[in-house]
């Protein structure tokens, strides 16, 4: 079973990091002229649908149906609020990596910070920030790296190893991800239904996006009052799935 572990872990990390890669070599060779716009989308998408097709592969070699229950089933419903306070809560409380220029992101090869910031606020990326990321993440590394792990290693570890693959992939970001990544995993496995760490993980991206679009967030801004929501969201969200459970 660990081998199925390591395989797997080793194959994802592949498409996730090797993958686009040659992408970005493969762009070079045959249109170097092109605009680093143009680049950074074709990467973009091209690593969208590696991850969707990984997923579909998993899904299908493994029987793997990620939980849709039928739509009059409604015992999960009671994650529904706390899981889209958890998620807008993390974010909120996560402002305070701001203060901190450690965590401060880099801009990518070839960007200037004008020409990047102009991406950043687009529409297409902001839709691909706030929905389109998070719901092929969900369906990847909670519907089907998880579930697998569960199977091959238990609840606990699969829950906390699919969850720090999660975290990996997000660089300097890690912790903040792999909190938030283990409570998606848990109300994943508590609802059988990937449409709840969905709404978490929506909830947190658009929570960022909302924030940096009203100008509300930034190393030069003051942000106690959004951390002080961040920190009563998440508590309030804890305490409700905590009582749930017991």
């Amino acid at each position: 079973m660990k081998k199925m572990v390591s395989f797997l872990v080793i194959k994802t990390s592949i498409i996730i990091y090797v993958l686009p890669m040659i992408v970005a070599l493969f762009l070079q060779m045959i249109a170097p002229s092109a605009t680093i716009e143009f680049k950074y989308w074709v990467q973009r998408i091209c690593f969208y649908l590696s991850l969707i097709l990984w997923t579909c592969h998993l899904k299908k070699e493994n029987q793997i149906t990620f939980g849709i229950k039928d739509s009059n089933d409604y015992s999960g419903k009671k994650y529904m609020m706390p899981a889209l306070l958890g998620g807008v809560g993390w974010q909120c409380f996560c402002v305070f990596a701001y203060y901190i220029s450690w965590f401060n992101t880099s801009i990518p090869n070839g960007f200037t910070e004008e020409s990047f910031a102009k991406l950043y606020n687009s529409i297409p990326m902001l839709l691909s920030t706030a929905i389109i990321m998070p719901i092929i993440e969900e369906f990847l590394f909670r519907g089907t790296i998880q579930e697998l792990f569960i199977r091959y290693i238990g609840i606990k570890w699969g829950i906390i190893l699919s969850a720090g693959l999660f975290a990996f992939y997000h660089g300097k970001g890690f912790l903040f991800a792999l909190v938030i990544a283990m409570f998606m995993g848990y109300i994943y496995f508590k609802t059988q239904n990937i449409i709840y760490p969905i709404i978490i993980h929506i909830g947190n991206n658009l929570t960022n996006v909302i924030l940096s679009k009203l100008g509300l967030i930034g190393p030069d801004k003051d942000m106690l009052f959004i951390i002080c929501i961040g920190v009563f969201l998440v508590s309030f969200s804890i305490i409700r799935v905590w009582r749930d459970k017991k």
